[in-house]
């Protein structure tokens, strides 16, 4: 059987020894809609135009190089209707909601903004690191400083341009994320991922793929974010398998993610009554696999789906190496328990990262084909391979679930003790 898995910019073709029927592809929703038709659609529909029409300064909120979708495209349309629906021509900025990641390139920030006319003093990219980027202007219940990036705090309205995709400790991504941890710095950020760890040991039930109520992660963002005094508006799309977009929901800010939510959850979460012998599990290519860092969300998801013992293939180009200077020391100190002592004593989001691979590979055999130094991956406790040792791992009798591009749908299993 061919199993074709996206890597860095390429497509990989698989021979796995089994039957078709084996095989579990998650089934999800194609797309044949006409983006511009679509988007003209939900704006009609929405207070949208109303709300923003005569404001002076407009702030754009994008996601950074890290992640997919027509942002470009999107971010097009919507300064034309800008410009359509305000008699002058209205002022806009545009930041990079960047998080924790490495800064942007040039070239990065131009294959997005395109050839818009945009003065280079109106893009700026969040930097963690740089408290002087930011200002603080209060604390959530949860005791997160709400530090944002000042100029947002100097525009009329914000307009977010996000992704709705499972995320796999605050339950989804797109919403308040562009703020936390969009634009937010890293102290904060701590604090915020931070309440993924249950208060005693390991890790809070509440904080998996798809979970929102009783969520600290997700409740703290939303929280992070109302607190932001300006009028916060969404563009939240949903893309399938294949990057297409397949919805697209326009309104005030946690309307449309609310919305964007249930769809992506109504139609990309699958039920199973057993775990899987064995996951096959990609993380879409370039740029979802650019490192180690965002390329383990699928491992974490196909986790979830095996069986203790069973088998993970995940495969990631991971180019740019693990994503953090902070993730692979973690792993000197041992076994999860040692990992999770020293994360609570010093936490660092990649930190955390390290430590949920950590409980994976020890539960799991978790095999890598990627770009990452062999000697590194065995440091994980995870075992390096080439393609075509992956004919050999796999049985004709095993049960298999194939995960291609990781985190637009999850497998969610309704059998107890897995």
């Amino acid at each position: 059987m061919q199993v074709k898995i996206p890597y860095d910019k390429k497509i990989l073709s698989l021979d796995i020894p089994v039957d078709e029927k084996q095989v579990t592809r998650l089934s999800e929703p194609p797309s044949n809609i006409n983006i511009i038709k679509l988007f003209n659609n939900k704006l009609d529909s929405s207070p949208f135009p109303d709300e923003i029409k005569g404001l002076k300064k407009i702030g754009i909120i994008l996601p950074d190089y890290t992640r997919k979708g027509p942002v470009s495209l999107l971010l097009e349309f919507l300064v034309a209707f800008l410009k359509k629906i305000s008699k002058t021509y209205p002022e806009y900025s545009i930041f990079f909601a960047s998080g924790l990641h490495r800064p942007m390139r040039d070239s990065e920030i131009k294959e997005i903004i395109k050839n818009l006319s945009v003065s280079p003093a109106n893009i700026i990219v969040n930097n963690a690191d740089d408290e002087n980027q930011h200002t603080s202007i209060a604390k959530t219940d949860f005791e997160t400083d709400v530090s944002v990036l000042s100029e947002i705090l100097n525009v009329d309205a914000l307009i977010s341009i996000s992704n709705v995709l499972f995320h796999y400790y605050s339950g989804f991504s797109g919403g308040g994320k562009s703020y936390m941890p969009g634009v937010s710095t890293r102290s904060s950020i701590n604090n915020n991922h931070k309440l993924t760890l249950d208060r005693i040991k390991g890790r809070n039930p509440k904080c998996y793929p798809g979970i929102i109520e009783g969520n600290p992660v997700f409740e703290d963002i939303i929280k992070f974010t109302e607190l932001i005094p300006k009028p916060k508006f969404g563009i939240q799309f949903i893309t399938n398998i294949n990057g297409d977009v397949v919805e697209l929901f326009i309104d005030e800010l946690f309307t449309a993610h609310k919305k964007a939510i249930e769809f992506r959850k109504n139609n990309f979460t699958f039920e199973f009554e057993e775990p899987f012998d064995c996951a096959i599990c990609g993380s879409g290519g370039w740029p979802t696999d650019c490192n180690y860092i965002q390329a383990h969300k699928t491992m974490e998801i196909s986790g979830e789906a095996v069986k203790p013992g069973g088998i993970i293939i995940h495969i990631g180009a991971c180019k740019e190496g693990w994503g953090s200077p902070h993730f692979l020391p973690i792993f000197k100190e041992g076994n999860s328990e040692k990992m999770e002592i020293a994360l609570r004593k010093n936490y660092q989001v990649s930190r955390q990262t390290a430590w949920f691979t950590r409980t994976k590979t020890e539960t799991r055999k978790v095999f890598m084909y990627s770009d990452l130094p062999e000697n590194e991956i065995k440091m994980i406790g995870a075992i390096p391979i080439n393609l075509d040792d992956i004919h050999n791992l796999i049985s004709k009798t095993m049960k298999i679930i194939l995960l291609p591009c990781g985190i637009s749908s999850i497998p969610v299993l309704t059998c107890t003790g897995s």
